[in-house]
């Protein structure tokens, strides 16, 4: 195999390798082949793929991009009907899910007068 038979891009990758190589033979260290023995936290492009603001495999500029991360902005839920509000409890913690109460105490002076009007006396 020539170098001019090599497209441009895999000249790159071929020439990035052998500095990688040379930057290993200067720290004398091993190359680690086993990702269960490297030490750095290791992630698996297909716990990305679905994420929301993740790409992952793009060409920009002419340049390839194997991860991309938007930064996203908060969406904050809802606010529940007034008369729903008592019951619901929305954290502010995106990794929490909202609860709901198992009861509440309602004073009768807080009922519309249109609904439950039979209740009052």
């Amino acid at each position: 195999m020539t170098a001019s038979s090599l497209s441009s891009t895999a000249q790159e990758n071929l020439l990035a390798t052998f500095e990688y190589l040379l930057h290993l033979d200067r720290q004398r260290s091993r190359p680690i082949f086993r990702l269960s023995d490297h030490k750095l936290p290791v992630f698996h492009e297909y716990v990305f793929t679905d994420l929301p603001g993740i790409e992952t495999n793009l060409i920009e500029e002419q340049q390839e991009v194997w991860l991309s991360i938007r930064r996203l902005q908060a969406n904050l839920p809802p606010e529940p009907h007034e008369w729903l509000r008592p019951w619901i409890n929305i954290p502010n913690d995106p990794g929490k899910k909202p609860t709901m109460a198992e009861s509440i105490v309602i004073h009768p002076d807080n009922l519309p007068p249109s609904k439950y009007s039979i209740m009052r006396k």
